[in-house]
């Protein structure tokens, strides 16, 4: 059916609410208290068009961008410089840099 109707209208609004925009508008709502699916949903929400802090940083590169590795530059975004030594309760931040840049767990890294 080509026809608009309230439940469409619903769904949209219902779409809206779970990807954290205002209901009929592409505006995030910044003071939204729950954790929306940007990060999960980011072409269907829109994150190319507002890369809010729940989208995937390759979101910030615009749409088609190519996503990276977020695990691969370990504790420190490039270009910055690592003091390996020291410690983070009984690890080293060499050993902890280690194992984030060997994690296949991305989800996490994207959210530190």
């Amino acid at each position: 059916s080509t026809t608009s109707g309230p439940n469409e209208a619903n769904n949209r609004a219902a779409v809206d609410v779970l990807c954290g925009r205002y209901a009929g508008s592409n505006v995030v709502n910044q003071e939204a208290w729950y954790v929306s699916l940007r990060a999960h949903c980011p072409v269907t929400c829109g994150c190319a068009m507002d890369p809010s802090k729940d989208c995937p940083r390759s979101c910030r590169h615009g749409a088609n961008s190519v996503a990276m590795d977020p695990c691969l530059s370990g504790l420190c975004p490039p270009g910055a410089v690592l003091n390996a030594t020291l410690k983070s309760g009984s690890r080293t931040c060499g050993s902890i840099d280690g194992a984030i840049r060997n994690s296949s767990e991305g989800a996490t890294c994207e959210a530190q």
